[in-house]
This record gives structure tokens, C-alpha cells and sequence, in this order.
């Protein structure tokens, strides 16, 4: 899907940030020929910020598998918070958020990318769409949840 991707869009760059895991190296080896196709490698936390600024939509191009299907990816929510509209394969936790676009197969991941690139809405847009899942977000609903509860308990208890 990398591979196909890089192809479609000649004069762009796709740009793969972080370690390559083991079982990943022989799939990776074929796309060292492709001239648009960057491995910058595993990058400090901090530096990744900076990275975001010069892309235009990120990726999250995960293989379909059980182990897939389950995951719960916190780049995507990252690449939101910094504004990027993102383009991912179709796994359930990224359906639910706003301003993630699903490609079902690499012909409409493309698309998607397409889409993203033609039709971009504003970096402040994406970016306050996903404030309601950051940390400090999740942490006041977990407070009101508990509030709640001894409320309700209280209210028994009298």
C-alpha cells in the first residue's frame, strides 16, 4: 500500500517516522528503490511536531490482522491534534473520530488521500475536533463519572 502510494503520487513524499520492527524489514526492503519514500527513522518525541509541519495528510496504512483490527492507534490521535487530517486502513477505532478518512482498500486509501489533499479543512479545525480526546479531557470526564457516583451513593445511603 506504501509502495502503490509513493506511485500515485510522484512529486510527493511519503515519510515513515520510527523503528522498523524485525518481522517488517523484508517488506521494507522493497520500497528502498522508490525515490519518494523517506526513512528518517525513529525520532525524539519532541522533534515529531516539527515533522507534522511540513506534511500534508498523515498516514496510518496498517496491515489488516486480529492484532490490527483491536488496535487503538495513538499516533492517529496525535497527527489530529496537530492538525493533519489523517488517512487510515480500515480498523474500528479510527472509524469514530472525526477527520480521520478510511480507505477500505488501497484504490480508495488513494482516494481518500485525494480527498484529504483537495478538500483540506484548517489545521485549528482538525486540531480542536479532537480536544475531547486528550488526556486532560478524559481525566474531567472521569471526575464527573465519580462525582456522579457519590452523588448516587450518598443519595442512597440517606
Amino acid at each position: 500500500m506504501i509502495k502503490k502510494t509513493a506511485e500515485h503520487f510522484p512529486n510527493g513524499s511519503v515519510v515513515l517516522i520510527g523503528k522498523i520492527a524485525v518481522d517488517a524489514e523484508k517488506k521494507i526492503k522493497i520500497l528502498d528503490n522508490v525515490k519518494n519514500i523517506h526513512f528518517p527513522g525513529r525520532k525524539p518525541y519532541a522533534e515529531l511536531p516539527a515533522f507534522c509541519k511540513g506534511f500534508d495528510v498523515a498516514l496510518n496504512p496498517f496491515e489488516i490482522s486480529e492484532l490490527t483490527l483491536a488496535a487503538n492507534p495513538l499516533k492517529v490521535r496525535e497527527y489530529l491534534a496537530a492538525g493533519l487530517p489523517v488517512v487510515s486502513t480500515d480498523i474500528p477505532e479510527v472509524r469514530i473520530l472525526a477527520d480521520c478518512l478510511v480507505g477500505e482498500n488501497h484504490a480508495d486509501f488513494i482516494a481518500k488521500i485525494e480527498q484529504a489533499l483537495t478538500n483540506p479543512k484548517p489545521r485549528e479545525e482538525i486540531s480542536d475536533n479532537i480536544k475531547h480526546e486528550s488526556w486532560d479531557a478524559k481525566i474531567d470526564e472521569l471526575k464527573e463519572i465519580m462525582s456522579k457516583i457519590k452523588i448516587h451513593k450518598r443519595a442512597q445511603t440517606v
